[in-house]
């Protein structure tokens, strides 16, 4: 099919910023760390009812496994509730923006610890994306983020840039295990499960399991969402992530995927009925441009 892998770079970007829109809608109902107990163990469930389905074979070694635990402990048990307790505080729209960051923050990873190379188009479009995110940081709080202090704004940058740290270091642990090989949703489901298995340890420790239940029991409305996103952002969107990169060159595909934040502005925009800033579409608009150039170079 012509530009099947196009489109499903596409479909993947939106259908992971309608995901990002509702988990941050979830966790402002829930917090981020309820979110994450309860839409970690429901991505693990879809990922092992895919290795049933398609008979995925277990063909990891010891080190991959150990790359993948890594991954996923940093990458899912930390960095995704990190991220989302970021998205409560300053949104959706900024939090996701900033990950445009992650791709410039694994090249310079990879540089120093794989000993990849990065081209003068991907030191260009590294500058971009920079300039792309401070160009919209400053900008002057219009009053659509409910309570929005400037202690709680800096709180959301400071927890955003630990996300995206965390990400970049999960991706590289991820990239160094499937780089030996072995099936992608067996990996999946292992990275996924130990990040369950971790955030489930820690809460327990501190004595938060039983009110993260109670939180969720309170609020059908969250779990709904969290249902709905946990399937469409984690599982289709994962899917389709991969027919991408399957049926199109991996610099394009993730270039798509990286129009994410735009999708994310663009919903918002229709859910509140109100047109985002020309400063934040504009450096939202640089920053793809830098990840494109990145990507593509």
């Amino acid at each position: 099919m012509l530009f099947l892998g196009e489109a499903a770079a596409l479909a993947t970007a939106a259908l992971w910023g309608i995901s990002a829109c509702m988990h941050t809608a979830a966790a402002r109902l829930i917090g981020s760390l309820s979110l994450n107990l309860f839409r970690l163990p429901l991505s693990l469930s879809f990922f092992l009812a895919g290795i049933v389905l398609f008979q995925s074979q277990w063909n990891l070694s010891h080190d991959q496994v150990l790359w993948l635990i890594g991954s996923g402990v940093i990458g899912l048990a930390f960095g995704d509730v990190v991220f989302y307790a970021s998205a409560v505080r300053i949104g959706a729209r900024l939090s996701v923006l900033m990950w445009e960051l992650s791709p410039a923050v694994i090249a310079v990873l990879a540089y120093f610890f794989l000993d990849e190379s990065i081209s003068p188009m991907g030191i260009v479009g590294i500058t971009l994306t920079l300039v792309g995110v401070v160009w919209v940081l400053l900008e002057k709080h219009d009053g659509s983020i409910p309570g929005l202090t400037p202690r709680r704004w800096l709180e959301g940058i400071g927890l955003v840039l630990l996300s995206v740290g965390a990400q970049s270091v999960s991706t590289l642990l991820a990239r160094m295990a499937l780089a030996q090989g072995g099936d992608v949703l067996v990996s999946a489901a292992v990275r996924t499960g130990s990040a369950v298995f971790a955030l489930w340890i820690f809460v327990a420790m501190i004595g938060r399991a039983g009110r993260a239940i109670k939180t969720m029991r309170e609020h059908p409305r969250a779990m709904r969402m969290t249902v709905l996103a946990g399937f469409i952002g984690p599982t289709v969107g994962v899917w389709l992530s991969l027919l991408a990169v399957k049926h199109t060159k991996a610099g394009i595909a993730a270039t798509l995927i990286g129009l994410e934040p735009l999708v994310v502005i663009a919903l918002l925009a229709l859910y509140e009925k109100k047109r985002p800033s020309s400063r934040l579409l504009t450096g939202a608009f640089i920053s793809f441009t830098g990840t494109a150039l990145l990507f593509l170079r």
